[in-house]
């Protein structure tokens, strides 16, 4: 309930005058249209939460492209899951200013972030046992043993036998 309440807030109005809401993909694509100027994105956290001393990074993803988001350690540490395998990161609202290459961060794209929202909660997401792929690989076993058995069969078959040239 609260998750649906802090979505509405950030949908309802911008964290900065006249932020444009932009996906992860458009800041990429478009980055000339926004390169210093304060966006608002969404994504889910992916990777490593990387902090050192009191700022870090994270990044983040649309399912198309991802971008680092640069800020404080206390406003990332809000995420509690990281995209990767077999877990779904938390999904998040940050409002920043867009980089296309950071001064500051070796001309790195970035968004430093001035408010960071988690707006739904990542977890762990256990894959599936896939029958079909044991199945297949089973049977690919059993002709795998089965040419080689052929195999020696035949040579002791024709062992002793002369050559033909």
């Amino acid at each position: 309930m609260m998750t649906l309440l802090l979505a509405f807030l950030l949908a309802a109005g911008p964290a900065l005058p006249d932020t444009p809401r932009v996906s992860v993909s458009d800041l990429v694509a478009h980055y000339q249209v926004y390169d210093g100027k304060p966006v608002l994105t969404q994504g889910e956290a992916i990777g490593d939460l990387m902090l050192r001393g009191r700022e870090g990074w994270v990044n983040i993803s649309d399912g198309n492209a991802a971008l680092g988001l640069y800020g404080t350690a206390e406003t990332l540490k809000r995420i509690q899951y990281l995209g990767r395998f077999q877990s779904l990161g938390d999904r998040v609202v940050a409002a920043g200013i867009f980089h296309n290459a950071c001064p500051v961060h070796s001309g790195q794209m970035d968004l430093h972030i001035l408010r960071l929202e988690v707006v739904a909660e990542g977890k762990a997401v256990p894959e599936a046992f896939n029958f079909y792929k044991a199945g297949l690989a089973i049977l690919l076993a059993i002709m795998a043993v089965g040419a080689l058995l052929l195999r020696q069969f035949f040579r002791k078959a024709t062992a002793g036998r002369p050559k033909r040239s």
